[in-house]
């Protein structure tokens, strides 16, 4: 069983165990992966040095990057729109200016959150790009 996994500095992913007869299998699992990744052990620690990604590796993952922030802003537009047209079916129990004004809430937090999807996307690919 792993217990922690971190990265430290871009450089290592340490893999701590619980159960150390669990490592020796998931060494010979990274192994197998084909990757060219080389575990180390260190007690009941597991160092799995992280090669340095290459240009097209890196932009490659930028791409998913995108791919995921625009399923997110779809996402966040459907809100918007179920939002919106809960407050219209709400015309019975709601007065004309209070479902403008509920209109108006819901757009502006479509635009926060969309906002905010498209600057964590901004410095995932900054960081990723590594400029």
């Amino acid at each position: 069983m792993c217990d922690v996994c971190t990265v430290f500095d871009r450089k290592y992913c340490h893999i701590c165990f619980v159960c150390c007869k669990a490592m020796d299998g998931v060494v010979r699992a990274i192994q197998d992966m084909g990757r060219g990744f080389n575990p180390l052990k260190e007690g009941n620690i597991l160092k799995v040095p992280l090669p340095k990604m290459s240009k097209d590796a890196r932009t490659a993952l930028v791409k998913v990057a995108k791919e995921a922030a625009e399923k997110a802003k779809v996402g966040i537009r459907r809100c918007r729109q179920k939002g919106i047209s809960d407050a219209r079916k709400r015309k019975d129990e709601m007065s004309e200016d209070d479902i403008k004004k509920t209109e108006k809430q819901v757009q502006v937090l479509t635009d926060e959150f969309v906002k905010k999807t498209e600057e964590l996307l901004d410095s995932k690919t900054k960081e990723v790009m590594g400029s």
